[in-house]
């Protein structure tokens, strides 16, 4: 699965995708010939993955801190 996923990425930056959508469909691909998991359960598993109140906290206070900074009330 690794090297069918490195293969993967290495061609669609050689045809000059962009990196994140290289990432995005090499994970898909990798998902879809290698996982027992149907490709319309993975969003629900991803979003399982991160629905905890710790892990959801951390990207707000890092979009807090740049509303503040770009609004400037942190001077």
């Amino acid at each position: 699965m690794n090297a069918a996923i490195g293969l993967s990425l290495i061609i669609l930056f050689s045809l000059g995708v962009p990196i994140a959508i290289s990432i995005v469909l090499a994970s898909i691909i990798g998902i879809e010939f290698f996982s027992p998991l149907p490709l319309l359960l993975v969003p629900q598993q991803m979003f399982v993955g991160i629905d905890s109140f710790p892990l959801m906290a951390i990207p707000f206070f890092i979009l807090a801190g740049n509303l503040m900074s770009a609004g400037g009330i942190s001077r």
